[in-house]
């Protein structure tokens, strides 16, 4: 039997398996090629003939619930931990797939802008490296999370062009009252510098050298009256004194002010350069600019730390490890969507993007089903015991429903899987058949019963087990390196042990000789 399971890095992996191989057995498969002992954060999924996905049981035969070869799975993160828990940088390195890939497919939101800004440039850094303004692979990969995370909305971005064209034109406007105001103040200084000059160029006809120093006063006349003009402008533009001697003296200040500012902006364009066309809008344009400082700050950051700090901005987000499933609340309230997460359940509205009701796991007293209602009985803050009922869209996806609320409140809220949950299932007419075989002729306990729960440890069993297991993996490690190392000394020592031998006393002819009484005893 051959199963193609698709990674979450969209890569396909060819498993074979036995006719009536299990779901756990793919699952172990598939974790030793990907190098990872933390098996129970991570599940398989399949689509029915609708389109829908679900959690591949591991307990079952995988014939049982897929029916078409060959048998197509995806590779998904089931149970989701703080970082701080994952004890493997390969589980994180798969940590950081799945999550990436939800980011891709919209599964999970992140509305703050910043934070967009971050996960983009922490994605570049873990992909491509450090940031080069010259990367054409580094443009397009910003593009393609600009657009995907849908940047600022249409409205947004056009009323901030609007307010931007209303800022500038105001600015301009007060620029022209200002320049009109001073070339008003400075015209009697023009003229009288203007018929002076025409005067001396009279008087110093004759001579051309007293018309060449004219000229020279003339042009720095001019000058100092343009200089003046300008800051006597940008005193004016700043509220500062309007008097041609102040501003005089402080004219060097503001040129040389003026040219550390050119220098600083120029600085600034070097590290940050203008984004593509396709997103030249001032929104989208800010957005680009805010992503190159927070690669430029990642400078020299290994790929396996920008993953980790990825994880890590992920934490607090709300969306992550939820499962969604769309239903009907038969209390009149039209449609809702039921997340089933870490924490406990959400209910909120499918119209409306707002979360009616959290439901801890430690609230919840019963759940149920009935072909497609899904009953839920649980406690309200004020003491009472609420019970709501909801309908879905097939029977299946009512059972899937009930075991993901039950698989994750015993994951996340209990010590230990009690025996209730382990040894639920449903027996057909192949189990009622093999009941009554006698043991002999059974090779296998639990051919006949379709478990409804696949759960195996809680997460304190989880991380104790795997931390035995670490603790074992690296006593072996140093075993075989100590081993290596004793072997290494012995035949360093043989060796010099044959080398300071000294050498046999015999002849050539006395060793062939030998030789030859041996062969002819034979």
């Amino acid at each position: 039997m051959l199963c193609l399971v698709r990674l979450p890095n969209d890569f396909l992996l060819e498993v074979t398996l036995g006719p009536r191989a299990r779901g756990q057995e793919c699952l172990d498969k598939v974790c030793e090629k990907l190098n990872t002992i933390e098996v129970d954060l991570f599940g398989l999924q399949f689509k029915n003939k609708n389109g829908d996905r679900y959690w591949l049981n591991l307990r079952n035969m995988i014939r049982q619930q897929i029916h078409v070869q060959p048998i197509r799975l995806v590779f998904k993160l089931k149970f989701y931990v703080p970082p701080h828990l994952i004890q493997q940088q390969s589980t994180r390195h798969l940590f950081y797939l799945n999550i990436r890939a939800s980011l891709r497919e919209k599964q999970l939101k992140v509305t703050d802008a910043g934070k967009q800004a971050k996960l983009i440039a922490l994605i570049a850094q873990a992909e491509l490296g450090n940031y080069r303004s010259d990367s054409v692979d580094l443009k397009q990969l910003y593009s393609e999370w600009i657009l995907l995370f849908d940047g600022p909305s249409p409205a947004a971005s056009a009323s901030a062009s609007e307010e931007q064209h209303q800022q500038q034109t105001v600015i301009r406007q007060q620029s022209v009252e200002v320049q009109s105001e001073n070339d008003s103040s400075n015209q009697p200084t023009s003229s009288s510098s203007k018929s002076g000059a025409r005067k001396r160029r009279k008087h110093h006809s004759d001579s051309s050298v007293a018309g060449i120093t004219a000229a020279e006063n003339e042009a720095t006349e001019e000058e100092e009256v343009e200089v003046n003009t300008a800051v006597q402008f940008a005193a004016g533009s700043t509220g500062g004194p309007s008097t041609s001697t102040n501003i005089s003296a402080s004219a060097p200040d503001l040129i040389c002010h003026s040219i550390s500012v050119i220098s600083i902006d120029s600085n600034q364009q070097q590290q940050s350069p203008p984004p593509p066309q396709h997103l030249s809008t001032p929104v989208h344009a800010q957005f680009y600019r805010s992503i190159v400082e927070h690669h430029i700050q990642l400078q020299d950051c290994l790929p396996s730390n920008a993953e980790n700090k990825l994880l890590e901005e992920m934490v607090d987000l709300e969306d992550i490890g939820i499962d969604f499933f769309s239903a009907c609340d038969c209390d009149g309230q039209g449609k809702c969507t039921i997340g089933v997460g870490t924490r406990g359940v959400i209910i909120g509205h499918t119209e409306a993007p707002v979360v009616e009701k959290k439901i801890t796991y430690v609230a919840l007293v019963k759940v149920r089903t009935s072909t497609n209602f899904f009953m839920m009985k649980y406690i309200e803050e004020d003491g009472e015991v609420t019970e709501r009922k909801f309908r879905l869209s097939s029977t299946k996806s009512a059972n899937a429903l009930y075991r993901i609320i039950t698989e994750k409140h015993v994951f996340y809220s209990c010590d230990t899987v009690r025996d209730s949950v382990t040894t639920q299932c449903v027996i057909g007419l192949t189990g009622m058949f093999w009941s009554i075989t006698p043991a002999i002729f059974k090779d296998d306990p639990e051919v006949g019963k379709n478990f409804v729960f696949d759960i195996r440890r809680t997460l304190r069993q989880f991380y104790d087990d795997v931390q035995r297991t670490m603790f074992k993996l690296r006593n072996q490690l140093e075993g075989n390196l100590h081993l290596l190392i004793s072997d290494a000394a012995a035949d360093e020592c043989e060796q010099m042990t044959t080398e300071s031998r000294p050498k046999s006393s015999t002849s050539s002819n006395d060793q062939v000789i030998s030789c030859d009484l041996v062969y002819s005893k034979h």
